[in-house]
């Protein structure tokens, strides 16, 4: 799907909108529509959700609206999962929900054993679920 004609200029165009949704003294909502509106455009194609996932988190945007954009990718035949259960698991962080995000890395580091950020994360959060409390003062 990636062939077609149509798609290299969704992608570009697609781009730019990741660009400025990137900027933080931009306001998200105005992107977020012409990301999604590219989306539509090639329903089915994987790569946009990952792509506004992954520029939520880089720009430290709504980690709601970046988890949401991971489940609409899982809902695609994306080629690389590993990257997905990672993005997953980087917005189940930012949302303070440590056991799911140990968890989704841990499926990355399954998934893709090559890439050591999986196993840095997994093995990180799975240290701090096991270090005992510190009484409080």
């Amino acid at each position: 799907v990636y062939e077609d004609e149509g798609i290299p200029a969704l992608k570009a165009w697609f781009g730019a909108a990741l660009f400025a949704l990137r900027r933080p003294d931009e306001d998200a909502s105005a992107h977020l529509d012409r990301l999604r509106a590219a989306e539509q455009l090639a329903p089915g194609v994987a790569f946009f959700a990952e792509r506004r996932a992954k520029a939520l988190l880089e720009a430290n945007r709504s980690p709601e609206l970046a988890l949401a954009a991971v489940r609409e990718a899982f809902g695609c035949d994306y080629p690389e999962p590993a990257k997905l259960h990672g993005l997953r698991g980087m917005a189940l962080y930012r949302l303070h929900r440590y056991p799911e995000a140990a968890a989704s890395f841990r499926r990355a580091r399954e998934l893709d054993p090559a890439e050591p950020l999986y196993a840095q994360w997994a093995d990180a959060l799975d240290q701090d679920a096991a270090a005992p409390e510190a009484p409080a003062p």
